[in-house]
């Protein structure tokens, strides 16, 4: 389907997910802004805009019924370019230098990109395609819905599509969950 055959809103989110960040943020700093409780076991947790995050992989470990979502998940080797461009960007804007290959070779390196890979092999149902902003899950089906720079991050320049994205994840949060949304400074509060 071409992007113009489209409707406006799915052309959006298309174009949105083509041009975000693609991030990969890793469990050790995620575990600071995210309130879960000690026994993860059984709880229903779904990661929106998950990206290559290894939370889902160390929430299953941990017992937790967890699920990814990500646009990008249907081309991973897309996802996989994105996220490199996103990681090298962020190294220079952070005033680090070095050759493309070292700095990619990094990124393969780290315990949370091994995670991401093996968990997405071993659980492939996990990792699910989709969009925040119509989520393929029945009405109050999760504890926990989760977003790191995924929906505040990807959709707050767009207040229609940021209260669309925000209105999914209340509807397939179970009454009494907990739906956490960051934006990623550590000053950022989160919803409940």
């Amino acid at each position: 389907m071409s992007i113009q055959e489209l409707s406006p809103i799915d052309a959006r989110t298309r174009i949105t997910a083509w041009e975000c960040p693609v991030t990969g943020n890793a469990w050790e700093g995620l575990k600071d802004f995210y309130v879960l409780p000690e026994n993860l076991t059984g709880l229903k947790v779904l990661d929106i805009c998950a990206g290559e995050s290894d939370l889902t992989a160390v929430l299953v470990t941990e017992g937790a019924d967890a699920i990814a979502l990500d646009y990008s998940y249907d081309n991973p080797a897309f996802l996989r370019q994105r996220r490199i461009q996103t990681y090298i960007q962020n190294l220079e804007r952070e005033g680090a230098s070095g050759n493309v290959a070292s700095l990619v070779a990094d990124l393969e390196s780290k315990a949370s990109s091994q995670r991401f890979k093996q968990s997405m092999i071993e659980y492939p149902q996990r990792y699910i395609q989709g969009s925040a902003l119509a989520l393929p899950f029945a009405d109050n089906t999760f504890d926990k819905s989760l977003s790191f720079f995924g929906i505040v991050g990807v959709f707050e320049d767009d207040m229609r599509m940021f209260r669309i994205a925000m209105e999914e994840a209340i509807r397939v949060t179970k009454l009494g969950g907990q739906i956490q949304v960051r934006r990623g400074e550590l000053h950022q509060d989160f919803w409940q």
